[in-house]
């Protein structure tokens, strides 16, 4: 019986790995891994369900890591587990959680070790990933598009952060009341500090740089 590897491939960094993603030819993935966390038979993946509990299938990927060490560019990753019920275990949580960080991750996946396999979104997963601010000054207000027409769309944002210059367009993290407020006094709004809350800071294939997952938070007339 066949099965499906559920993984992520990693790389050096997000934007070189995309670009040698829409490669048709000549791609370099030297530095690509694919980190293997989960694994469903074929039939099973198919279907959309399989109801084998996650500690069962951890065991399963463990009993294959000898075999998965000898392949290049294919890691298996670390499962722990811990009582969320307890502060301990939370603790434990969040040591975790920043040393996967410290070693090059985005974060990590949070699961319920009784529930099944599901091919769609559910509540039995949960990213946890850190986010920074970064503040920076609108130069720019651009109206939305579909139900955002004649409102607020997007705050074009400018500014150096860490000896970076940030360019970015933010578009989440307001109310409808914001948009209309902020499209329509949109001339007082110019040159205002904003504080962005994003995932990371990124390199654009320019050499520019902007934000991954930008979301307004606040004004900053403080600064």
């Amino acid at each position: 019986m066949g099965f499906m590897l559920d993984g992520e491939v990693i790389g050096n960094s997000f934007q070189e790995l995309m670009r040698q993603a829409r490669r048709k030819e000549n791609v370099d993935n030297d530095d690509s891994v694919f980190h293997i966390f989960d694994i469903i038979p074929i039939e099973d993946f198919r279907r959309g369900h399989w109801n084998a509990q996650l500690s069962k299938r951890i065991k399963i990927l463990e009993s294959i890591r000898s075999v998965v060490d000898t392949m290049p560019n294919v890691e298996l990753l670390p499962h722990i587990m811990v009582d969320l019920d307890t502060a301990a275990g939370r603790d434990q949580l969040e040591r975790y959680a920043k040393d996967q960080v410290n070693a090059g991750f985005e974060g990590i996946m949070i699961k319920d070790v009784n529930a099944p396999y599901e091919c769609k979104r559910n509540t039995f997963w949960m990213k946890w990933k850190p986010t920074i601010t970064v503040d920076l000054e609108v130069v720019g207000v651009e109206e939305g598009t579909g139900r955002n027409i004649g409102r607020l769309g997007a705050l074009v944002c400018f500014g150096i952060d860490d000896g970076k210059e940030i360019s970015v367009n933010v578009g989440s993290g307001f109310s409808d009341v914001d948009r209309d407020e902020l499209y329509a006094n949109r001339n007082l709004v110019i040159g205002r500090t904003v504080e962005i809350l994003c995932d990371v800071i990124t390199q654009n294939q320019d050499g520019s740089y902007s934000l991954r997952f930008p979301r307004f938070v606040r004004f900053r007339d403080d600064k």
